[in-house]
């Protein structure tokens, strides 16, 4: 059965197979039967088609048109002579194959595929090949006419596509595919487009000028402005400073004020403690001494109860009865005495105590002091924070708009670079550089010639019909393989003429004289065989006719 395949992975494939009804495999490797038709997605190289035709009796191989190649090439970026070899050698390398394989191997076009009619169509079908006619129209591009240039203006290119063409089965009349006028157009607004990016482009760079002189200026004046609120805010922090320094000598010396105080104090209370000390040890010993002299009172009555009996002790008795009056009152001066010290103990505790007073209201008041000094530093501090944050905003404020300003001019920046750099490449591209020999060429690509379309056309069917031989052809006649000659081009210009057979199995001479009708329209006798006698019946050759006679 058939087996489809491509040698390009392009968008036309890519349709066709969206558009194809016939069972489609992913990869050589995914093939599983050869007795049912089927297609292949992923593209192939040359080298595989021989091993398949091992095992399929017939496969179409789909391919891109010899311009549509070198266009994409040369849209690619590649040097154009780099270009013209590989895909000169890619196709000859196909042209090769298909003489190699003529029975089983059947070339496709995928650009028919843009123009394909229901004839078109239902000779796919013949082959097993359902497909709808679902295909978008291709637009023509300049690398197209820069292809079509390189190729029609080299007699060896124009070889190669001839011979492509010619061995390429017809599914419709492709015709020129080559839109000149879309062309034309299209360069005629890439220029516009260079001419008006070059005019942004000076926008631009005095756009960028502008921006970078205004942010120079607005860079000087946001220096000169943090010059002046860094001046201020040194002024203030000095007095500041100066302030708080007077403030702390005032704090340090009511400290060491408000300790001396307390050191006095503290002695003071020392004092105090002493003589209450004293104060109680002398009230310990006057009650010692009261109870002693009540005790000698008791004594005194006891004795003088016993007057009568002891009147002899009582010259004794009256010696210590006056003895202990003496030390009574001894005893009651120094009481006396103690008395005014401890009076006098008291008013000196009592002025202590004053003293102690005074001194925690003159503590009061340096704390007060002090609080009112903190308040003020704390006042000062926080005008000072107010200060630092309104120019922190401000500085934010001046730093936003130069970042801002950063951007703009880095976006205009990165604008005329990319403008630039588009500009350029439209200028040291192969099309721009190209474009001028397409422009002189257009009206010639035009004008193409009527005839020579219809001699490429009648080449293909040569190509496809088994009465056409190149190789026979050019083996029998060696002086049109010397010239270099297509031999198709040269049998259907001059061969037939000359009595040239395109192979062994057609005598053109002998079909003119055979049938005279055709030499009166004066048409190539194996065209018209081609077309119109394998119809109507007529013979080939006198072997083929006496073959029939003896049948």
């Amino acid at each position: 059965m058939t087996l489809i395949l491509s040698l390009h992975n392009s968008t036309e494939w890519l349709e066709v197979i969206e558009n194809g009804q016939v069972k489609t495999v992913e990869s050589i490797e995914s093939l599983n039967d050869a007795n049912e038709t089927q297609l292949i997605r992923q593209p192939i190289v040359l080298s595989q088609i021989e091993l398949l035709l091992q095992n399929w009796s017939q496969i179409v191989v789909c391919y891109n048109s010899f311009e549509n190649t070198l266009a994409e090439q040369l849209s690619s970026g590649i040097h154009i002579d780099e270009a013209i070899n590989d895909t000169s050698s890619f196709y000859s390398s196909l042209l090769s194959l298909r003489k190699s394989y003529r029975k089983k191997v059947k070339l496709i076009n995928l650009n028919q595929f843009h123009v394909i009619d229901d004839n078109g169509l239902e000779a796919l079908r013949e082959i097993g090949w359902n497909i709808r006619n679902n295909f978008s129209t291709k637009c023509s591009s300049v690398y197209d006419a820069l292809a079509y240039q390189c190729i029609y203006q080299d007699g060896a290119l124009k070889s190669i596509a001839s011979s492509l063409e010619a061995s390429t089965t017809k599914v419709t009349e492709l015709g020129t595919s080559l839109d000149t006028n879309g062309i034309l157009q299209r360069i005629k607004c890439d220029e516009a487009r260079v001419t008006g990016l070059e005019e942004e482009k000076l926008l631009l760079i005095n756009d960028k000028k502008l921006l970078e002189d205004s942010l120079s200026d607005l860079s000087l004046n946001n220096q000169r402005a943090l010059d002046e609120l860094k001046a201020i805010y040194n002024d203030q922090l000095e007095v500041l400073t100066v302030e708080l320094a007077d403030n702390v000598k005032s704090c340090d010396l009511l400290r060491l004020e408000l300790e001396n105080n307390k050191a006095l104090l503290l002695d003071s209370n020392a004092v105090l403690d002493s003589s209450l000390e004293n104060d109680c040890k002398l009230r310990r010993e006057l009650k010692r001494q009261a109870e002693n002299y009540l005790e000698g009172v008791a004594k005194n009555q006891v004795l003088s109860d016993k007057y009568l009996q002891l009147e002899a002790e009582r010259n004794l008795l009256q010696m210590n009865l006056n003895e202990s009056t003496t030390f009574a009152v001894e005893s009651a001066e120094r009481l006396e005495k103690l008395q005014e010290k401890f009076t006098k103990l008291k008013n000196e505790y009592a002025q202590l105590k004053a003293d102690y007073v005074e001194s925690r209201a003159s503590e009061h008041k340096s704390h007060i002091k002090v609080k009112q000094l903190e308040s003020t530093i704390g006042s000062l501090r926080s005008k000072h924070l107010k200060e630092a944050k309104k120019l922190n905003r401000e500085k934010n404020k001046l730093s936003n708009k130069v970042k801002e300003l950063n951007r703009e001019l880095l976006s205009k920046s990165d604008k005329v670079q990319n403008l630039e750099y588009e500009l350029n490449n439209i200028k040291h591209s192969s099309t721009w550089k190209l474009s001028a020999p397409v422009r002189a060429f257009s009206k010639k690509l035009k004008k193409e010639d009527p005839k020579w379309a219809l001699m490429k056309q009648n080449a293909g069917l040569l190509y496809t019909s088994e009465l056409f031989d190149s190789d026979w052809y050019l083996t029998t006649y060696p002086d049109i393989k010397e010239s270099g000659s297509d031999p198709a081009e040269h049998y259907l210009m001059h061969g037939a003429s000359e009595g040239r057979l395109p192979s062994a199995s057609f005598d053109g001479d002998w079909y003119l004289k055979r049938y005279p009708d055709v030499a009166e329209t004066g048409m190539n006798p194996l065209i018209h065989f081609i077309k119109y006698g394998i119809e109507e019946g007529r013979s080939s050759s006198p072997k083929l006719l006496e073959s029939k006679s003896k049948g």
